[in-house]
């Protein structure tokens, strides 16, 4: 989803600069997660070890732009219970006997009150990481189906370098999640649409809204880990329209990850528990026709009544002969997370206790 709140009358207010768009361009990023996502880490170490290694495998969807490379880095991990900006949704739950009421968080009432209160943030974009479900309401309907939600064209611009992802933690649900809602903050339109400004001497490329491709309308295809060429051409043409401020790293420390792709020791039947907690007996089976498209069943049998969900294999996990899902293709890959570009300004941190005061801010009660 996105929100096409920036308009066109945002560019071009003058003659074509002569800036150097820098290779790589580094987006600085800033990721706050609220209460209901921090709460279910034992520690700070632990959260910001899962969501480095998240977005380091979202990072890994933007290695096919050139000219510039553009790479996501992490500057800041912040917690912050959300209570000021975090806006919610009451809705029947029929699904949990135990809680006839199911908290949501509301993507687009929550999305400008988020940008208002970390409009002076030192960022390129921030993103919001809810440990809640996000959905939108429609007079009486509610939308569940949104995933996610971010201002397209938002890069750099104060209220609008912002968007918000939900994540079940432990199971990397938001990995293309991110990787997509960063991608309109980055200037891309779905798959389907072209920008909606105009550039001399470029001619934008239109894809099919269906290929399956990152910036699909809806995710789950089977080139979920990669940007259409359209994409890409959209991406290219709006870094390179940006001012010197938005290309300076203005950041001295960023997050690096540890060395393996998330999948790796994660296993089917846990990553079914996690995102479907309250689905008794759920468990997590393989199968072939599923795995080769790195998909998986979470399955149970209640009495007499079967329920089952096809998930997606996290980068990382096995899916059969020796093989395993990378930007979800399944073959023969490296397990290992390829590394950051590195900046000789930037000092890389690794997540350990001892350094965490280098990059990692908390704000017990979200002021600051």
């Amino acid at each position: 989803q996105s929100t096409g709140r920036a308009s066109q009358r945002i560019f071009f207010t003058g003659p074509p600069r002569q800036v150097q768009v820098p290779d790589p361009f580094l987006i600085e990023t800033q990721l706050v997660a609220d209460e209901y996502f921090y709460a279910n880490f034992d520690n700070d170490t632990q959260l910001v070890i899962y969501l480095a290694t998240a977005m380091a495998a979202a990072n890994i969807r933007y290695s096919n732009a050139s000219k510039p490379k553009v790479q996501l880095l992490i500057v800041n991990i912040t917690k912050d219970p959300g209570k000021d900006f975090l806006r919610h949704i009451l809705v029947p739950d029929p699904g949990d006997p135990a809680n006839p009421f199911k908290f949501y968080t509301s993507a687009d009432k929550t999305l400008p009150e988020f940008a208002k209160k970390y409009r002076n943030a030192t960022c390129d974009v921030a993103l919001l990481i809810t440990g809640l479900e996000l959905a939108n309401k429609n007079g009486a309907d509610v939308s569940t189906d949104v995933k996610g939600l971010a201002y397209l064209y938002g890069l750099c611009k104060e209220l609008l370098r912002f968007g918000i992802v939900e994540d079940f933690a432990h199971t990397y649900f938001m990995v293309s999640t991110a990787a997509h809602e960063m991608g309109h903050i980055l200037g891309m339109p779905h798959d389907g649409q072209i920008p909606s400004y105009s550039v001399p001497g470029v001619k934008w490329k239109r894809c099919s809204a269906t290929s399956g491709y990152l910036m699909a309308p809806s995710l789950g295809g089977k080139f979920e880990g990669f940007f259409s060429h359209c994409s890409l051409q959209h991406m290219k043409v709006f870094v390179g329209l940006q001012n010197e401020e938005c290309y300076k790293v203005k950041s001295t420390h960023a997050v690096q990850a540890h060395g393996k792709l998330p999948g790796v020791g994660l296993n089917m039947t846990t990553l079914c528990r996690k995102l479907h907690p309250h689905v008794p007996g759920i468990i997590g089976i393989p199968r072939p026709q599923l795995s080769e498209v790195c998909k998986f069943l979470c399955y149970t049998k209640f009495k007499r009544h079967y329920r089952s969900f096809i998930e997606r294999l996290v980068d990382g996990m096995s899916c059969g002969n020796g093989r395993i899902c990378f930007r979800a293709q399944c073959g023969k890959y490296s397990t290992n997370l390829p590394p950051l570009p590195t900046l000789s300004t930037l000092q890389m941190t690794t997540p350990t206790t001892t350094t965490t005061k280098d990059y990692y801010y908390y704000y017990p009660y979200g002021t600051k």
